[in-house]
Formats: structure tokens, C-alpha cells, sequence
């Protein structure tokens, strides 16, 4: 049995690892394999896009360039690549007051992501890639592509949840053939790659911040 794992980034790091720093230079491979040690997991494509630099979080760019490259000494990953882009929008301050206040904030929105996993989840499916799929997501728009590799094309679909059981897609799970409903704190403190990796580059260490 060929099983590929799809992992959506910003959904895991927003489900599982936002409030927890220390816990950030996770190994994805290690976390899959303590998870479903029954698998034998023959590629993991990670999707994420590249933050954008903001006074609220200064040097997260260059904290995420270093975990890419210790993602990249990974044999069986391959990283790709949405994007990140910022709007205004204008919204009512809550609790509303008498008169409404109406406030102007800058938000950040991840593009491409979902639609780059929905692709490469059905298209290896129909070229008979893998008979099981493993999605680390919450996200509800994948409902869709998950339902057509399972009732249609009769894959093998195993979601693995990085949120809080309280705010999980039901859609998203109702879809899968199995799931896993969340990644416990253990298993998130015992797949921490070394403090020190190596790559064509030279060495680097995990950041500081995440110590």
C-alpha cells in the first residue's frame, strides 16, 4: 500500500503550534510515522506560503526560511509554494456602540494553498500514486477534493487534525475514510528536529526564539 501525506502548513501551525514556540521545529516526518506507524509513507508534500513581514511578528520570514531549509533535509518532502497577500478592509467595531464605529484593518490572506493541495491530492490519485492519502488539515474546502478520492476513485483518505476537537471540520471528516482527531502535545514534543542540521549550505540551528 503507497500512501502520500499532503500537509497543509498554516493550518497545522495555526491549529497546533501558534502558542506554543518551543514546539515550532517540528519534524513532520517523525510526527507522521509516531501518528501511523502502520503506514508506509512514500512522499510528503508540504504547502505553505511565505509570510509577510509585520511589526507583530518581527523576523518571522526569516524564522520560516530556516525551518523550510530544515524541512528540505527531509529525503521524501517537497515543499510548495502559495503566496501571501494583504488587503483593508472596513468593518464595525464589536460590541457595536451608538453611533457604529467603523475601523479600517490590514489582513493577511494565504492564496493558492487549498486549491494547490486539492490538485495534488485527485491528480495523484488518478495517476495511481497512492492508495491512501493522509491530509494534516482542518481546512473545510477540501471537503470536496477528499470526497471525490474516496467515493470516486476509491483511495484510502486518513485525516489527521491539528485543531482542538471543539473546532474541527465535521465536513472535512465526514469525508475522510478515517481520521485522527487531533495531535496530542507528546507527540508534538517528541518529533522536534535536532537543535542542529546540516544541508548543502552548511550548518544551521533551530531559531533562537524557539528554544
Amino acid at each position: 500500500m503507497t500512501t502520500i501525506a499532503y500537509i497543509d502548513g498554516l493550518n497545522l501551525y495555526y491549529g497546533s503550534l501558534k502558542n506554543r514556540p518551543a514546539l515550532r521545529w517540528l519534524d513532520v516526518a517523525a510526527m507522521l510515522k509516531t501518528l501511523l506507524p502502520q503506514l508506509n509513507i512514500s512522499g510528503i508534500k508540504y504547502f505553505s506560503s511565505l509570510v509577510m513581514e509585520n511589526q507583530d511578528s518581527p523576523g518571522a520570514a526569516q524564522r520560516q526560511s530556516v525551518y523550510f531549509r530544515a524541512l528540505n533535509t527531509i529525503p521524501a518532502l517537497t515543499i510548495h509554494e502559495g503566496r501571501m497577500a494583504s488587503r483593508t478592509k472596513r468593518g464595525v467595531v464589536i460590541p457595536e456602540t451608538t453611533p457604529p464605529q467603523v475601523v479600517t484593518i490590514r489582513v493577511f490572506e494565504e492564496k493558492r494553498t487549498d486549491v494547490n493541495i486539492a490538485a495534488h491530492l485527485l491528480l495523484d490519485a488518478f495517476a495511481g500514486r497512492y492508495d491512501t492519502a493522509v491530509i494534516v488539515s482542518n481546512d473545510s474546502d477540501l471537503t470536496t477534493p477528499v470526497a471525490m478520492a474516496t467515493a470516486e476513485l476509491g483511495k484510502r483518505a486518513i485525516v489527521v487534525n491539528p485543531y482542538p476537537a471543539r473546532r474541527q471540520s465535521r465536513e472535512l471528516r465526514a469525508a475522510a475514510t478515517h481520521t485522527l482527531r487531533m495531535i496530542n502535545l507528546t507527540v508534538l514534543r517528541d518529533c522536534q528536529f535536532p537543535d542542529t542540521l546540516a544541508d548543502a549550505r552548511g550548518s544551521f540551528r533551530r531559531p533562537n526564539s524557539w528554544v
